[in-house]
């Protein structure tokens, strides 16, 4: 369930309309089909490794012992700086959904910008238990917004709103590949721009080999400096569910984006000024005013379908605060495997448990 809560994160809400705007209707199917490939192979042979040596921090083990120790190091140091930076992306997502209702910068401020955090850290400093069940909670809750997005946006397309019948309208009326001349040259340069920015969509995907021994007891978790074992049949069901999970999320979360991603290009033309732009482009239309900033709340908003757009922005404030809770408890936990390399006692530190077993000095 951690892995389904890191991966299916804000990124397909928020990204899918800036690269709709980039790269048109083909670019939003295209780029989410390469990363998702990618990250699906990439997936397949980090479990047939967690299936021979499941240990703790595998992401940092591996490339130290098969590739180079300072390898190995560099590998955390920049996962630890990529979760620590994704959390605090999670919690400025969290705070532009907070926009919606026109809520005050003040407002805005306490509630998204510190007591959230507050209560995140809080969270993750207490039992394990506490934290399983913020991640079995969320994780449903995930599940279950990515699939009332999907399903209402299919009612839309088929003539659930004001709007009437939809179908391929936008796809019949000009090519599927189009792109923004003010954020790229061709459809080429607008493609691979919208590979880097659908890559973001994808982070969490390898949460599995991160955290893969947390679910096993203490007494039985390979210890971080343990060598390569010889393969024994032992612990079949650990070993069966490292593997399906490295191998199965990366797929499943692929075939959610592409089915989302599909509908919100059906649903919304790829030229509307009220898409969300590339981040080096202006963020106003001509009209001076914000465009939105999810693909999916325009559609939303345009049905004229009452109350659909802000159950949908709750989805997406929702699946933002779960996903940082996440990138917290991961960057928590991966902070003392690089550590190691430069100081026993820097490592030995940062592994410090409180009474509940859970690292304080990283949190």
């Amino acid at each position: 369930m951690i892995t389904i809560s890191g991966v299916l994160g804000i990124g397909l809400y928020l990204r899918s309309g800036s690269i709709l705007r980039t790269g048109g209707p083909a670019a939003v199917l295209i780029s989410f089909t390469v990363v998702g490939l990618l990250a699906w192979m990439v997936m397949q042979c980090i479990g047939e490794l967690l299936a021979i040596w499941p240990i703790s921090g595998a992401l940092v083990e591996y490339v130290g012992t098969f590739v180079d120790e300072d390898l190995g190091t560099t590998v955390g140091i920049a996962y630890w700086i990529c979760y620590s930076l994704n959390f605090a992306a999670m919690i400025v997502a969290a705070a532009g959904e907070f926009e919606f209702w026109n809520s005050t910068k003040a407002l805005q401020g306490t509630i998204i910008m510190f007591l959230v955090p507050l209560f995140l850290v809080l969270f993750n400093s207490f039992g394990v238990e506490i934290y399983g069940l913020t991640e079995v909670v969320g994780g449903l809750l995930k599940i279950f917004g990515i699939i009332i997005v999907t399903v209402s946006m299919i009612v839309i397309n088929i003539g659930g709103g004001v709007q009437g019948h939809i179908g391929t309208k936008y796809y019949e009326e000009r090519s599927i590949f189009q792109y923004d001349d003010k954020g790229a040259d061709n459809w080429a340069s607008a493609l691979f721009v919208s590979i880097s920015t659908a890559a973001f969509a994808f982070i969490g995907v390898e949460i599995t080999a991160a955290v893969a021994l947390e679910a096993r007891p203490a007494k039985t978790r390979p210890s971080m400096q343990t060598n390569p074992p010889t393969i024994q049949v032992k612990e079949p069901r650990p070993r069966i569910s490292f593997r399906f999970s490295a191998t199965w999320t990366s797929f499943i979360a692929w075939i959610l984006y592409f089915v989302a991603g599909f509908v919100m290009t059906l649903n919304v033309p790829w030229d509307s000024p009220e898409l969300p732009t590339a981040g080096w482009l202006d963020h106003h239309n001509q009209d001076g005013r914000k465009p939105a900033d999810s693909g999916f709340v325009l559609s939303a908003r345009d049905s004229g379908i009452s109350g659909l757009a802000g159950v949908f922005n709750i989805t997406l404030l929702i699946t933002a605060l779960t996903a940082a809770n996440t990138n917290l408890a991961v960057h928590v936990h991966v902070l003392p495997f690089p550590m190691g390399s430069f100081s026993v006692s820097i490592a030995k530190e940062l592994a410090r448990h409180n009474h509940h077993q859970r690292e304080i000095d990283p949190i």
